[in-house]
């Protein structure tokens, strides 16, 4: 895997930054394991202190350990959908961001997963050193569980309320009869998921007079192009415009603005059903064009 690529997914992952530094310092070896320090110093005793029985390195705390095995137990985790049968930490974890194991957690991606268990399990180990606090798997599974529940929804809400920046030139559109153009542009990063929303408010002339962009995050491509689609129309009946013209790239984009707008003709008045219509003709013959584009 590109080094540059791996680095980029390991920050990106869907987790707390807390996880996220702990990852940083595994992959770069730097935790103070006692198997590294009774090299140094003859009164550190080696061993994990969750189990007693064996060297404190990453490949048995994380992959080998009994403890390590009730707590996935206690979480509903296989050991061979946690370990994918890697015995090598650092072969493990270049494994996660190949792994089709995420399409079957929605938005929750299985790399957030394995690396928010893996930071449960050292924190309980602190834990054990530092606090005296005895380790318990069902306590320890039970609360790395509500973390990555809470991280969920949270970037859900991060998502739902993320800021939408304006651009907006000081010199007013005209209203007239003379239509008003919103092109919109939708790209999308496949790799995580993610896309960049970007809407340009033209005069019938071409001068621009507004612009809107928002990231947005989604548990799959429909789920952009629809947040896409409800970001346009809701632009589009802010303006409240006799004629707008919607235009864009995105096939499937447009035909979502479209499908919604023949929603809202149910309950519209007389006024907004002409808006709408004049809308909707515009979005077919675009929908149109740019399918024979395509073919």
């Amino acid at each position: 895997m590109n080094l540059k690529s791996f680095w980029r997914k390991i920050w990106r992952m869907n987790a707390i930054p807390r996880v996220k530094t702990f990852m940083w310092k595994c992959i770069h070896d730097i935790l103070p394991l006692n198997e590294r320090m009774a090299r140094i110093l003859s009164y550190i005793n080696k061993f994990f202190p969750l189990c007693g029985k064996n060297d404190e390195t990453l490949n048995h705390i994380l992959l080998n350990c009994e403890f390590t095995l009730r707590v996935l137990s206690q979480m509903g985790v296989t050991f061979t959908d946690y370990t994918g049968n890697h015995t090598d930490f650092h072969c493990w974890i270049q494994d996660w961001f190949h792994s089709d194991r995420m399409d079957n957690l929605g938005d929750l991606d299985w790399a957030g997963v394995l690396a928010t268990i893996c930071w449960g399990i050292w924190k309980c180990r602190c834990d054990v050193v530092f606090k005296k606090i005895n380790p318990n798997p069902q306590r320890i599974g039970s609360k790395i569980t509500n973390i990555i529940s809470c991280n969920r929804r949270s970037r859900k809400e991060q998502m739902l309320n993320s800021p939408i920046h304006i651009v907006e030139n000081t010199k007013p559109l005209a209203t007239n009869l003379l239509a008003i153009k919103i092109s919109i542009t939708l790209k999308i990063n496949n790799n995580s998921r993610e896309g960049g929303l970007g809407l340009v408010l033209a005069a019938h002339a071409g001068n621009i007079s507004k612009a809107r962009c928002r990231n947005i995050e989604a548990s799959s491509e429909e789920e952009l192009e629809e947040e896409a689609a409800s970001m346009t129309i809701q632009w589009a009946q802010q303006l409240n415009h006799p004629r707008v013209e919607i235009k864009g790239d995105n096939v499937k984009v447009l035909e979502a603005v479209g499908s919604k707008i023949g929603e809202m003709y149910k309950g519209c008045t007389q006024k907004d059903i002409k808006t709408l219509f004049c809308i909707l003709k515009t979005l077919r013959s675009l929908v149109e064009f740019q399918s024979l584009k395509t073919s």
